[in-house]
């Protein structure tokens, strides 16, 4: 009986630490690894590069793995979007996107489906919708004065009003496109921070984004 007891003790203390490391590796997320200014998921071998920060996802879903700093703790979080293959599109918890194949897209070339007018807090507030077969004419000014308008003088005070405008595109569903809208003062601009480019507006223009 003895004999019996022994060899069901030394069993159950073989398989306890067993099941403890099954537990850890079923908790354990998958991991991102920086690779040649990328990040290549280390479950599939894919290997991603970050888009121009104007791209946004329009949703994200299901987490895909975390990129983490040398101490251990999380960098980002990894994301996948709905009905985009995740071997191609990723983003993560800073709202980047992120591609596995050879960028070659230009946003001018893209064909508008819509342009959305929101404005941003710790959320954003859709404010307006302009819709392909609509508002065509105001869509096409707008776009057309952001990708081809000359760049102005930085311009001197605050923002009045902020706007941020997402490009739907039959292109990247999925996807945004997006720059800002700022008044300052009564007048309006398109801006691109990073860059250093004001794009001036017609008044027109600034007061009709400007009442969204």
């Amino acid at each position: 009986m003895m004999k019996r007891l022994l060899l069901i003790f030394l069993a159950l203390a073989i398989l306890l630490p067993l099941a403890s490391c099954g537990d850890k590796d079923k908790d354990r997320q998958n991991e991102f690894l920086l690779t040649n200014e990328g990040y290549t998921d280390s479950e599939t071998g894919v290997w991603y590069r970050c888009l121009p920060y104007a791209y946004e996802p329009v949703k994200s879903a299901d987490t895909r793995g975390v990129a983490l700093y040398p101490d251990g703790t999380v960098r980002c979080t990894f994301l996948e979007m709905p009905d985009l293959d995740s071997k191609l599109w990723l983003c993560d918890d800073t709202r980047a996107v992120w591609y596995a194949g050879e960028w070659t897209v230009e946003p001018s070339t893209l064909t508008p489906r819509a342009l959305l007018v929101c404005e941003e807090h710790s959320f954003s507030l859709e404010r307006a919708r302009l819709v392909q077969g609509t508002d065509d004419a105001l869509i096409e000014e707008i776009l057309s004065l952001w990708f081809t308008g000359a760049s102005v003088a930085e311009p001197a005070g605050q923002a009045t009003l902020t706007r941020r405008l997402r490009l739907v595109s039959a292109e990247l569903p999925g996807i945004y496109y997006c720059f800002d809208f700022y008044m300052v003062g009564e007048q309006g601009y398109f801006v691109d921070r990073m860059a250093a480019r004001f794009v001036a507006l017609p008044d027109a223009l600034g007061r009709t984004l400007a009442a969204y």
